[in-house]
């Protein structure tokens, strides 16, 4: 079976498994960027997120990007622009998460968090589930929502 010249992934597509990292960042990325057929089309190239010029080859992209550390997967910086070296890191699930687009806020004492954020950091014993649930649909003010005990 032929490999590509950086060895990092098998050429045949029902040896995805086998496929490096980084290299199936790569494909992905370029496949929510490309593919109208990708599911997840809609959500960048769909809405205008490209990859610059410099990632058609994955050489460059690892290049710019190198290594992830374990667990870790592309991100980009800021959701509404494209995936350049300057825009993208690797981040953990949790890092992600609290960088989606569709990310709800809060602002409590002058600083804006996603609801995740503010639910990891506030000392009560809260999920973001229950702190999601408290603001956006009880509708309760932020005060409150911070430091109400949940009732066991």
């Amino acid at each position: 079976m032929a490999k590509t010249k950086h060895g990092m992934a098998l050429i045949s597509p029902q040896h995805y498994a086998h496929r490096h990292p980084v290299y199936n960042s790569w494909v992905n990325m370029r496949a929510r960027c490309n593919s109208p057929k990708n599911p997840d089309y809609k959500y960048y190239g769909g809405r205008g997120i490209k990859h610059c010029k410099r990632w058609n080859d994955f050489k460059f992209f690892y290049k710019d990007m190198g290594e992830p550390p374990k667990g870790y997967t592309l991100d980009r910086i800021d959701n509404d622009k494209d995936y350049k070296p300057s825009n993208c890191k690797w981040s953990s699930r949790k890092q992600q998460s609290n960088n989606r687009s569709y990310n709800r806020f809060i602002t409590y004492k002058g600083k804006k968090q996603s609801v995740g954020k503010w639910a990891d950091e506030i000392d009560i014993d809260i999920s973001t589930k229950n702190l999601h649930k408290r603001v956006f649909i009880r509708g309760w003010e932020i005060e409150r929502a911070f430091n109400q005990p949940l009732k066991r």
